[in-house]
């Protein structure tokens, strides 16, 4: 069941808009969701971004919900790292984990794009 995604690349990205429209347009050309898990600052802006499949992590269940809802998280592990570097003024991507252990998506509806 598991998918592997060809999101590497060695293109570099002249600001953190041009980034994230390209993870944006290269997670719906693969029917996959990408969210920012995490970002680091320094000095006032970011240098470090962290994105994971929205499927990514474990759900933490809440014992008082009355009604059990359908969760999306069922710890898949693909994940990949932008990196502003000071010196060249760009930003570059490595790719940490690129298998999704689920599908594709069929329907975007409902997910977090």
């Amino acid at each position: 069941m598991s998918s592997v995604s060809d999101f590497s690349t060695d293109q570099v990205f002249n600001s953190r808009e041009e980034l994230t429209e390209w993870v944006k347009n290269e997670a719906r050309s693969h029917s996959q969701v990408i969210v920012i898990t995490r970002s680091k600052e320094k000095k006032c802006y970011v240098v470090k971004i962290e994105y994971a499949c929205e499927r990514g992590g474990v759900s933490r269940s809440k014992s008082t919900q009355k009604k059990s809802k359908p969760c999306k998280k069922i710890d898949c592990k693909f994940k990949m790292v932008a990196k502003f570097s000071k010196t060249t003024g760009v930003w570059s991507i490595k790719m940490k984990n690129s298998v999704h252990n689920h599908e594709r998506i069929m329907y975007m509806e409902g997910h977090a794009y």
